[in-house]
């Protein structure tokens, strides 16, 4: 229930930008890799490790990346043997799992 990672999207530079508050402590042998699911068609597809013992990260999304985060419903991070997963789905270790919610526009507020 406690928030573990702050994930936001910059459209103009197709960039994805991770703030790891807290993820469980893993296995040297083991890395996290993250998912975006479709909203289309609920199927998860990866977008690679996250490096461990961060607390920011920084992804440049390919075209196609930026595509299925647009269409996506959720995002997912789960535990993988290093090289991520073999079988091309979560494996049943989800650590963190958040809704993905568009802003039209931000604005700050002084």
């Amino acid at each position: 229930q406690t928030p573990q990672v702050f994930a936001a999207t910059y459209g103009t530079s197709k960039k994805l930008v991770l703030d790891i508050l807290s993820l469980p402590d893993i296995d040297s042998e083991e890395s996290y890799e993250l998912w975006v699911t479709s909203k289309t068609d609920n199927q998860s597809r990866s977008l690679g490790e996250i490096p461990k013992d961060l607390t920011s990260y920084d992804l440049q999304l390919s075209e196609a990346e930026w595509r299925l985060i647009a269409d996506s419903s959720f995002l997912v991070i789960s535990v993988e043997d290093i090289g991520g997963s073999a079988i091309g789905e979560p494996s049943n270790r989800v650590v963190s799992r958040g809704a993905c919610i568009r802003l039209s526009a931000w604005e700050e507020q002084t």
